[in-house]
Parts: structure tokens; C-alpha cells; sequence
């Protein structure tokens, strides 16, 4: 099984260079739908991340698609803008 992720360009890089493969960049709610729908259609895909940004936007075809299908598993990550304002505690 393989993992995509799905979610604004700026946090997609960070998962390219961990070795995530199938990068998809939305810009729009209805686009990031669309194309979770894609996703969660090929079956070679065990495991989809979503940024939270785009997570909200396509919240409702998420609950859908887990609902009528085991796999993908959807998992919502932080987007990088949230991440930046986070500070390292020594």
C-alpha cells in the first residue's frame, strides 16, 4: 500500500522530502474533494494525508468515503504555517 498526501504546497514540500510519492496540491475546497475522491478510488492507497486547512474544507467527502470504505485511512496533519509558530522547549 502506498501513501499520498494531499494539502497546500507549502506543507507538501516537507512530505516530499520525507519520501512521500503522490503529492497533490489544492488550492480550493471543491478541488481537494475531487481529488480525495480520486484517491480513495485507486486502490493501491493505504494511507491519505491531509493537511488541516484542506481537511476542513473537504470534511464532509472524508466522513463519506470512511463510511462506505475501509481504505484509505484519512489522517488530518498540521499544515506548515501552523507548525512555524511552534517553538522547540529545551
Amino acid at each position: 500500500m502506498k501513501i499520498a498526501c494531499v494539502g497546500d504546497r507549502q506543507s507538501l514540500l516537507g512530505m516530499g522530502l520525507a519520501g512521500v510519492k503522490r503529492l497533490i496540491i489544492v488550492e480550493e475546497g471543491k478541488d481537494a474533494g475531487e481529488r480525495i475522491r480520486e484517491l480513495a478510488s485507486a486502490d493501491e492507497y493505504g494511507l491519505v494525508l491531509i493537511t488541516s486547512n484542506v481537511y476542513r474544507q473537504a470534511e464532509e467527502t472524508v466522513r463519506e468515503l470512511e463510511a462506505t470504505k475501509p481504505l484509505p485511512v484519512f489522517l488530518e496533519i498540521p499544515e506548515m504555517k501552523l507548525l512555524a509558530g511552534v517553538k522547540e522547549v529545551e
